[in-house]
């Protein structure tokens, strides 16, 4: 039996926790300190035949069914990024609120708290390749994947299901917002679209302090480099005394 805490993944606006679960599964130690769990949505990765959601309350309850599946009372983090990491502060709430369950650890990476997104719906209005072009230029790209942008197979995939993902945020209003107590690391990039005050603006959120890192790279650096996010959540994950890490 494995014994090993659970670390739930998952993924950005468009794109595969499946990505997420090969890329730490080469960056964690071996053995790795975690059983990976990727959360795929409807219509991702392989759930690509599947009907993709348009609200994230929808997206919330499949993450949450599967994870108390997978769970079944062992220790649990959960990781996410970029939309990712806003479903995961919503999954979390609603464990806490009707299971009185919550993650040992919540990372959130690069993800801009609710209600403040450096995109607006001026976005989704744009045709499929005006809006593909645009979310490149406003997000960048997964360096393993650059040389593909302009490939057409790629963008049919992907416009669908990154047009639904941004509309379910862009669309989605929840009052109030609960304060979770559960502790939380925040993770952004030197490069990225979201900055460190963006992500400083969590601490509203949840009565312990959080601890938040900047690592280098641009808006997918948990992709392109997953080693520095590995570390950060494994000595968080271990430590017993949480040392205080400054903005800098």
């Amino acid at each position: 039996m494995d014994n090993r805490p659970i670390l739930f993944l998952i993924g950005h606006a468009g794109g595969f926790a499946l990505s997420y679960a090969a890329n730490f599964k080469i960056a964690f130690p071996k053995p790795c300190p975690f059983q990976l769990e990727p959360l795929e949505l409807p219509g991702h990765g392989g759930r690509l035949s599947e009907n993709l959601l348009m609200n994230l309350l929808d997206m919330e309850a499949d993450l949450r069914s599967q994870l108390l599946k997978k769970a079944q009372g062992r220790e649990y983090a959960i990781f996410g990024h970029s939309m990712g990491g806003l479903l995961g502060y919503l999954l979390s709430a609603n464990l806490k609120e009707r299971y009185d369950s919550a993650p040992e650890w919540l990372f959130i990476s690069s993800s801009s708290i609710p209600g403040q997104f450096s995109i607006g719906n001026d976005l989704l209005a744009l045709g499929d390749h005006d809006f593909w072009r645009a979310c490149n230029r406003h997000f960048g790209s997964v360096k393993k994947v650059e040389a593909l942008i302009n490939d057409d197979s790629l963008r049919e995939l992907f416009v669908p299901i990154l047009r639904a993902d941004l509309g379910a945020i862009l669309n989605h209003s929840q009052a109030p917002w609960p304060r979770l107590t559960c502790p939380v690391g925040v993770i952004y990039a030197d490069g990225d679209t979201v900055t460190g005050l963006d992500m400083a603006a969590w601490q509203r959120y949840f009565s312990q302090p959080l601890e938040l890192f900047k690592v280098s790279g641009g808006h997918f650096h948990p992709l392109d480099s997953p080693d520095r996010i590995a570390e950060i959540i494994t000595r968080l994950y271990n430590s017993g005394a949480r040392e205080r890490t400054c903005l800098k």
